[in-house]
């Protein structure tokens, strides 16, 4: 009988240290499924916030920057990349578009406009130094836009225009609209900027005409929506 009851006592006490390796082994896991967790959540989290702050700081504009063939394509686009903060530009020669994008924090529209300029090629806000131009080789030696005077019969209309909610239909479908009109020599519409620029002569049509025109422009299927604001 007393040997009986040492072996009871000697297999409880092992099935209590099997409970208790047990317990710890699940505590342990646990802690260790925890603090895993919690690692990934602080990763993600980071992650999170470092796509965020990049996404906020990184912008894509549509600059217009006159020029003529590859060579004024190399030259623009080599230019725009040598500024910093610029990560990508690409300049169509079609529609003398520039399409950078880059760091608002370090550049600003404003910034590669006239640093564009300043290599020969007149942009929406700023004229290239006619010396500069002058010095291009002879096939990038675009049209420029005539000199604004008061006594000139050609003239330059540049306003803003709301409303327009596409590239293509709004952007492109005014600016050929107006560009179709007797007497307008050029007609450019920005859809990023919501610029527009209108080179007319003066004695076959004028600023009220081509008003009328973009805010009675009609979109496929829309009725017109368009509000033109003057720049001052």
């Amino acid at each position: 009988m007393q040997g009986l009851g040492i072996r009871l006592v000697v297999r409880q006490r092992i099935q209590d240290l099997r409970h208790r390796i047990l317990v710890n082994m699940f505590i342990g896991i646990r802690i260790y499924y925890i603090e895993f967790m919690r690692i990934i959540f602080l990763i993600a989290f980071t992650f999170i916030c470092l796509s965020i702050n990049a996404n906020a700081q990184s912008k894509t504009d549509t600059i217009y920057a006159k020029g003529n063939c590859g060579h004024c394509q190399e030259r623009i686009e080599a230019t725009a990349k040598g500024i910093k903060g610029i990560t990508a530009a690409s300049w169509d020669p079609t529609y003398a578009r520039l399409i950078c994008t880059y760091d608002a924090s370090l550049t600003t529209n404003t910034a590669i406009q006239k640093t564009i300029a300043s290599v020969g090629h007149d942009t929406d806000l700023f004229r290239a130094d006619d010396k500069v131009y002058k010095e291009l080789p002879g096939c990038c030696k675009y049209q420029r836009d005539p000199l604004e005077s008061k006594d000139s019969k050609v003239q330059i209309f540049e306003f803003i225009i709301e409303g327009m909610t596409c590239a293509e239909g709004c952007a492109k479908g005014i600016e050929l609209s107006v560009l179709k009109q007797k007497g307008v020599k050029s007609s450019t519409v920005n859809y990023d900027t919501k610029r527009a620029k209108v080179i007319y002569d003066q004695t076959k049509i004028s600023k009220e005409k081509i008003i009328s025109i973009v805010e009675n422009f009609r979109p496929e299927g829309e009725a017109p929506h368009y509000k033109v604001v003057l720049i001052k």
